[in-house]
């Protein structure tokens, strides 16, 4: 399994230790991320986390400097849908519960070891199948008596989307000064339960 996941934030460097579920920031080296040799030369302390097998994220510089909100806050159901019926609504809460039980215990570790990474066949016409999904997640997500957050959120609508043969993707983005972690979830490389522009406003460290 991956140990570290490395990107790049402006001129900062940022390191995800998976097993640990922490960050970690060296200031001014995230320039020579692309350069692993010219980094190691540089900061030699480094060359621990590159002795484990490792992941390097987004290393392109960020072209939105904007305000970012910093503040999660959980997408408002869409009335106009046909809401689940109560049976289904607990099931999906049981499923909430696991999830948000499991990233709260063991961390970003259970995410990485328990993604399922499938060959699937979804339909072109899946717009409204999403919606649906997230309006119902966001029904019952506020009874989590867990661990409720963006992370919480984005990996349980993952895993009922790739539950109904849906290609979506956990995306986890970071940002330096002040230091700041944000999940969202894609489906064909389109954010679906967050602002379009994510990965303008932030680094993608890890992608499951």
């Amino acid at each position: 399994m991956i140990r570290y996941c490395l990107t790049s934030y402006r001129e900062d460097l940022v390191i995800l230790d998976i097993i640990n579920d922490s960050f970690s920031i060296v200031p001014d080296a995230g320039s020579l991320l692309k350069e692993k040799d010219k980094l190691l030369k540089e900061y030699p302390q480094l060359s621990y986390f590159f002795d484990s097998e490792y992941h390097i994220g987004s290393v392109s510089r960020n072209s939105d400097t904007s305000f970012l909100e910093e503040r999660w806050f959980l997408p408002e159901p869409d009335k106009t849908l046909y809401k689940c019926s109560l049976f289904k609504r607990f099931i999906l809460l049981l499923k909430v519960f696991y999830y948000s039980w499991n990233i709260e215990k063991k961390g970003m570790a259970w995410i990485f070891i328990s993604n399922k990474k499938e060959n699937r066949l979804y339909s072109l016409n899946e717009e409204h199948l999403i919606r649906k999904e997230i309006s119902n997640l966001s029904i019952i997500f506020h009874l989590n008596i867990f661990k409720s957050d963006c992370l919480t959120y984005s990996y349980a609508l993952k895993r009922i989307l790739n539950s109904r043969n849906i290609d979506a993707h956990l995306v986890i983005g970071v940002r330096t000064q002040p230091f700041y972690s944000h999940s969202w979830v894609e489906v064909g490389g389109k954010v679906i339960n967050d602002a379009p522009n994510m990965r303008d406003k932030l680094s993608v460290i890890a992608e499951i």
